[in-house]
C-alpha cells in the first residue's frame, strides 16, 4: 500500500443559488386559496431558504401579482 499524498489544496466554500425569482416560482406553485390566505392573514409572506437561511419578504402586493400570474 502506497501512502496517500496531497497534490493540491482547495478551500471549499458553500454557496447557495437561491434568489427572489426562484422563490417567486415556488410561491406560484401554491394554490390561489393558499396565496389568498397568506394575504388576508399575514399581509404577505416571509420565506427562508433552508440551505443558506437567507430570508425573502413578499408583501401582499407581491403575492397578488403572483396570484394573478397563475
Amino acid at each position: 500500500n502506497e501512502p496517500l499524498s496531497i497534490h493540491e489544496e482547495y478551500h471549499l466554500k458553500s454557496a447557495c443559488r437561491c434568489n427572489r425569482k426562484m422563490l417567486e416560482k415556488t410561491l406560484s406553485s401554491l394554490s390561489v386559496d393558499e396565496l389568498t390566505d397568506m394575504i388576508e392573514k399575514d399581509n404577505g409572506a416571509e420565506v427562508t431558504c433552508t440551505f443558506c437561511r437567507q430570508t425573502y419578504l413578499f408583501t401582499a402586493k407581491d403575492l397578488y401579482a403572483i396570484k394573478d400570474s397563475n
